[in-house]
């Protein structure tokens, strides 16, 4: 098997059947535009996942959102960040130094439409709560950082996550989104014990929306917090996706 290819793929929410699916504006990229380029004597894992990656924005993802991970070794993971980097793209991933795994996702509108309108869900309910004149004002200076990148204290981890909620003038203190499915669904526990625990933030709760696309059509609503033993606690409310409307289960 070639070390370089895929440890795994995964093909999730499809545009247009997403339990969110809606009114999102994604970005969608043209292939040769300022895609991440290779460089004379580059490694051949680094070389081979920048091919990868130029050629999963070049079909666009055929409207499916994707995570597909690759065995990387740290010091090629240094390469790589800095070939990213220099493409001024905005291209997500995440690099699990604990197994050494680069993850890159690519994203579908209807992925994109799911964390709008969670947005505009937690934006609706913060104002509901905030009462007070002095209440009001904390609310206005909370910001949607989008996609900024969560880094490790003690190693070379670095995670990108859909999106991130902080007080403008306090970044370190916020709350983490993600939007996930299949094989991403199974990196939420790591990525919880990431953002609150290892990251260089202080992060108070992950907020995940798991939706179950093509099997049951679940849709959950899954959050992480500090327990305060230095663990964390994890709850989970289950929705349903039915007849293309949000079901509470009552």
């Amino acid at each position: 098997m070639d070390p370089s290819g895929p440890l795994r793929r995964d093909e999730g929410v499809q545009d247009g059947h997403g339990a969110l699916a809606g009114s999102a504006h994604a970005s969608v990229s043209l292939a040769g535009q300022n895609d991440p380029a290779t460089t004379p004597g580059d490694p051949p894992t680094v070389s081979s996942i920048l091919h990868a990656i130029e050629a999963a924005d070049a079909h666009g993802c055929d409207g499916c959102a994707t995570w597909t991970e690759y065995q990387l070794e740290e010091k090629d993971w240094f390469i790589l960040r800095q070939r990213l980097d220099e493409s001024g793209r905005k291209i997500r991933y995440h690099y699990f130094s604990e197994t050494q795994t680069f993850a890159h996702q690519m994203v579908s509108y209807a992925h994109e439409s799911s964390h709008g309108r969670l947005t505009m869900s937690l934006a609706v309910k913060l104002a509901a709560l905030c009462a007070s004149e002095e209440e009001k004002a904390f609310e206005k200076m909370i910001v949607n950082f989008g996609q900024a990148d969560a880094k490790s204290s003690s190693n070379s981890s670095i995670h990108r996550p859909d999106g991130y909620f902080a007080h403008g003038k306090s970044h370190k203190y916020g709350v983490v989104v993600e939007i996930a499915y299949s094989q991403k669904r199974e990196r939420l526990q790591d990525l919880a014990e990431f953002y609150i625990l290892r990251s260089d933030r202080k992060i108070q709760m992950l907020l995940a929306i798991d939706y179950d696309y093509g099997r049951t059509m679940k849709v959950s609503l899954i959050t992480w917090r500090p327990n305060g033993s230095g663990g964390l606690d994890r709850r989970v409310q289950v929705c349903f996706y039915l007849d293309a409307a949000l079901d509470d289960g009552h």
